[in-house]
């Protein structure tokens, strides 16, 4: 709509103006005024642009072209008075004795409202650039939130109460703070008739379903997750791992669930994120989520994957070690030359020797799981480290 409006300003400025007799030219000023007043109050409040920088230099630009109207108005009136007022002194109305002085000041003032917004977009750029929302990667832009026709909200968040609300109510808060703009249904906000659950689905561009004890055991839940199949909804898979608080293993919450729906929702390769709730963790999490919800939008549904960022978050690019070092596992340790592998490939000044005796090494690198102590080998390689 803020396309359409700027068309009706451009047309009105250099066409309806027009259709005023030119003998009354003056008027054609005055309304050209009044336009660009309207439009830079409207700017100011509506705020149409994504980036803040964007609104405030449009601001600036409106301004500008009303000086220009205003400058054009006091020469119209300054010329006026000089030819139909003989011997009169244009100071006494306007308070310049010459029109070069008139023009001169309304040059200052043009030049003065470009040099002070742009300092503002400046400092306006910096200070979003240090809020802690999901950035593109690939621009350090805020991505573009957008609506099908006839959607109304980006998500839904499917849980069970018992041991899924607490946790459902934290990703909606943190994804409305790091992706400002997104539309997150919740049942205690936004749910009004029970009856109405299809309603709610079908007007949501992707549905979330926070896997946890007794989620498939809720008849509310199962029609939420009957609808977002039926109706092919993207779906997001997000798992509570806490045993504390009803989280288990993706086995153990797949055996919750009904038969009928195990492949349609475990084996689709559906976008998946562990809820973590220790922050830098959790915004691992919630990056999938926004990831998940991004390539669902128009906007994006192009992509197969967009990479996000916060502007305060750590980069693994610039951590590497002062240095050499040299990780030493075993082979008879199941998953350790994986995992250490991993370690070498993300940071510099790392390397991994899998020799029986590294006796070069400056660290030995021990993998816990199930399996770790079934060689008899690998208690005596971490006895000689």
């Amino acid at each position: 709509w803020w396309e359409a409006l700027e068309l009706a300003r451009k047309l009105v400025l250099t066409g309806a103006v027009l259709l005023i007799p030119e003998e009354r030219a003056f008027l054609r000023l005055v309304v050209a005024t009044l336009v660009c007043v309207c439009y830079s109050v409207v700017i100011a409040i509506v705020r149409p642009y994504i980036r803040v920088e964007d609104d405030v230099l449009a601001v600036a630009t409106s301004l500008v072209l009303l000086l220009f109207f205003l400058g054009a108005n006091w020469t119209t009136i300054f010329l006026g008075i000089e030819e139909r007022y003989q011997g009169a002194d244009p100071a006494d109305v306007l308070g310049f004795s010459s029109l070069t002085g008139l023009v001169n000041t309304m040059i200052s003032l043009v030049a003065a409202v470009l040099i002070f917004f742009l300092i503002g977009a400046i400092f306006a750029a910096r200070r979003v650039a240090k809020l802690p929302t999901f950035r593109l990667v690939s621009t350090k832009q805020q991505p573009e939130l957008t609506l099908a026709h006839g959607i109304k909200w980006h998500l839904f968040n499917s849980h069970i109460w018992s041991t899924g609300q607490d946790a459902a109510a934290v990703i909606k808060k943190q994804l409305m703070l790091l992706l400002p703009g997104v539309r997150v249904f919740l049942d205690v906000d936004d749910l009004k008739d029970i009856g109405a659950l299809e309603q709610y689905i079908r007007g949501t561009q992707m549905v979330l379903f926070f896997l946890s004890q007794g989620y498939f055991r809720s008849k509310n839940c199962l029609r939420e997750v009957r609808s977002s199949l039926e109706m092919n909804k993207p779906i997001v898979l997000v798992q509570e791992a806490d045993p504390t608080k009803g989280g288990g293993t993706m086995e153990e919450l797949r055996e919750d669930c009904p038969e009928t729906l195990q492949r349609s929702i475990f084996e689709r390769h559906r976008p998946h994120a562990v809820w973590m709730r220790a922050e830098e963790f959790q915004r691992v999490s919630l990056k999938i989520i926004a990831e998940a919800l991004l390539l669902c939008t128009p906007a994006y549904m192009n992509k197969v994957s967009l990479p996000l960022c916060i502007a305060d978050e750590p980069r693994i690019a610039s951590f590497d070690f002062s240095k050499q070092v040299t990780v030493r596992v075993s082979l008879a340790n199941p998953g350790a030359e994986d995992l250490a592998n991993e370690l070498a490939n993300s940071f510099a000044g790392l390397t991994v020797s899998t020799a029986e005796a590294a006796d070069d090494a400056t660290h030995m690198l021990l993998y816990l799981n199930r399996e770790t102590w079934s060689d008899e080998r690998l208690a005596e390689q971490v006895k000689q480290a």
